[in-house]
């Protein structure tokens, strides 16, 4: 496909009252494989590795709102090193735009262009993927700052973290760029830290003793006799708990989301 304007029929039909100001992709479809992370219409930026043979990439992008505009450029009269590929989805009332970018590397030493992570860790927290290259964490109040793990896959990569010295509360977006060997291609990954206000502590504490003395509740209810009877009522007691564990931790995330 080449740079320009571009109209097309969405890949659907199924999807009824899409907004004039949408701005986002239904599909993106890369001429060659290999494109990290895979296609999701919230990420906005990709990497690829390509071979020095290769000049120019075949792009299909097909946006939400057929009557959006779609302008590809970068994607051809492709250059050694790092090529900047970026599909503009502009809104069919013209008032909006978004730009999915694909960051191209294009070598005939693939293994010099790895800037990705083995390993990436948050010392005394659990980190929470929302993909491959962005994460959450959740933060006492008292934690002002954090000790990251940030391994590359190649030895020979670098990694620069930013943003780090302070934690605000709230939230606070630490970037992570990592350098492949080759100085050229690169990959960032975010973490957003929350850290909690003692207020937010405390009511974590209440729902969590909350949770805990309802589970005890059914717990310790009277079992009836006999043991057909007493394994049937197991099964139920086991069957209520399961149900409301289910209940306590969907209603808490919820709760949380809507904070952060």
């Amino acid at each position: 496909m080449q740079p320009g304007i571009h109209r097309m029929e969405p890949l659907s039909h199924n999807i009824t009252n899409i907004s004039p100001a949408n701005t986002y992709l239904q599909l993106l479809r890369i001429g060659n494989p290999g494109i990290t992370p895979e296609f999701s219409k919230h990420i906005q930026e990709y990497t690829l590795i390509i071979d020095t043979a290769i000049n120019n990439l075949n792009i299909e992008a097909i946006p939400q709102n057929s009557n959006a505009t779609i302008n590809i450029t970068g994607n051809t009269n492709l250059t050694d090193g790092l090529n900047e590929i970026n599909i503009e989805v502009i809104s069919e009332d013209g008032a909006h735009s978004r730009t999915y970018t694909i960051n191209t590397t294009r070598t005939n030493e693939p293994q010099r262009a790895n800037a990705r992570l083995a390993e990436i860790a948050v010392e005394r927290y659990t980190l929470h993927p929302e993909n491959m290259f962005n994460y959450t964490v959740r933060v006492s109040s008292t934690t002002e700052n954090i000790n990251i793990l940030a391994i590359p896959e190649s030895a020979n990569a670098t990694v620069n973290i930013s943003n780090i010295e302070q934690l605000n509360f709230g939230e606070n977006n630490i970037q992570i760029a990592v350098t492949a060997e080759n100085g050229v291609t690169t990959q960032n990954y975010t973490i957003t830290a929350y850290r909690m206000t003692t207020e937010e502590e405390e009511e974590q504490a209440r729902d969590r003793q909350e949770n805990a003395r309802r589970l005890s509740a059914i717990m310790n209810q009277e079992q009836p006799p006999g043991p057909a009877r007493n394994t049937s009522h197991l099964a139920i007691t086991i069957i209520g708990v399961i149900a409301i564990i289910a209940l306590l931790t969907w209603h808490t995330r919820k709760h949380r989301k809507k904070r952060i």
